[in-house]
């Protein structure tokens, strides 16, 4: 039970590393163009679905400004590594098993998600010690870890205050110029650090793996 409340955890951690990831940008002043890999800003923050691009660090980099600008919180575990969108999968699961003890989830929201990705609700694991092994279960029948994730995520997102203001926080920095600088590429695995106009002391580090091609937020 432990492990599931852990990965619930999980995935709104995510989403408040990506929103400290943009207040930090919110002071400075105005930014000129520059050079270096990957320059984020200009453009407008208009509804819609993002541009998920993982050919390079630089690309993911860039799509996940563009997720969270737009508030398309359903795109989001997609830019992380496997490993980790099971985890969010996994504390989704709990969290759909568990919707009607908490009167912040929109349960009818959670029902269509789960109808969506094939899951029968009579199938949820029930609370008790079998938890996380039924949920491990259930998620082994997904047909698209990542999408599930997302599409729970967005749904939780999009009941609460967090998820309706964060947008117009992330477009502050965004429009700042949040550049990738420093990017250093070792085979499978990439570090590079995020810099934010305003000081160094703003800026922050991020960590990407490539799995069967394709680039990823790591750990």
């Amino acid at each position: 039970m432990t492990a599931l409340l852990t990965a619930v955890t999980r995935a709104f951690v995510i989403v408040f590393a990506v929103a400290t990831l943009a207040l930090v940008g919110c002071g400075g002043g105005d930014t000129g163009g520059s050079g270096g890999a990957a320059t984020v800003g200009g453009g407008s923050s208009a509804n819609g679905s993002a541009s998920i691009k993982q050919g390079s660090p630089e690309e993911v980099f860039a799509s996940l400004l563009d997720a969270i600008t737009k508030n398309d919180m359903a795109s989001l575990p997609r830019l992380y590594q496997p490993e980790t969108q099971r985890e969010m999968a996994q504390g989704m699961i709990a969290m759909a098993a568990t919707a009607g003890m908490n009167p912040m989830v929109d349960g009818a929201a959670i029902d269509a998600v789960l109808k969506k990705h094939g899951v029968d609700k009579a199938n949820l694991p029930k609370l008790g010690p079998n938890m996380e092994a039924e949920s491990a279960a259930l998620l082994d029948k997904l047909e698209d870890v990542g999408a599930f994730a997302g599409d729970m995520l967005g749904t939780v997102a999009d009941s609460t205050a967090m998820g309706q203001a964060l947008p117009n926080t992330v477009w502050q920095a965004y429009k700042q110029g949040m550049k990738l600088e420093n990017l250093n590429i070792d085979g499978d695995s990439a570090t590079a650090d995020v810099h934010v106009p305003g000081g160094d002391d703003n800026d922050r580090s991020l960590r990407f793996v490539r799995v069967d091609g394709k680039w990823y937020l790591g750990e």
